[in-house]
């Protein structure tokens, strides 16, 4: 069987590619994340935000994303296929962050 047919392959340089601006006009859409169940939860895009660089960062353009899910939603950090109607599948590495009393927030980092 060619790897390469495979759903589950996906083409890292396009992820590489990815900028704070790619996300930024999907900010309060809603992403999928497949769970290892293979049930799905909804996030909500809540912030596409600029980083510092560093001088050696392998990014010259850092960016971290938050997402919100429902209160009662435990994810553990790790690796989740995250799907978006035009962005595609992506696999992003979240962690959450503390919740507030109607929500809880996902983070993830692009450095």
């Amino acid at each position: 069987m060619d790897h390469h047919a495979r759903q589950t392959d996906f083409d890292y340089q396009r992820l590489e590619n990815l900028t704070r601006d790619s996300f930024a006009p999907h900010v309060d859409e809603v992403f999928t994340a497949q769970l290892e169940d293979g049930s799905q939860c909804e996030l909500r895009l809540t912030e596409a935000t600029e980083l510092k660089s560093s001088s050696g960062a392998p990014r010259q353009d850092p960016f971290s994303l938050v997402f919100c899910g429902a209160k009662e939603l435990k994810l553990p950090q790790r690796i989740y296929n995250v799907d978006h109607p035009k962005l595609g599948t992506l696999p992003l590495f979240l962690t959450p962050l503390m919740p507030d009393q109607t929500s809880t927030y996902f983070e993830s980092v692009f450095n």
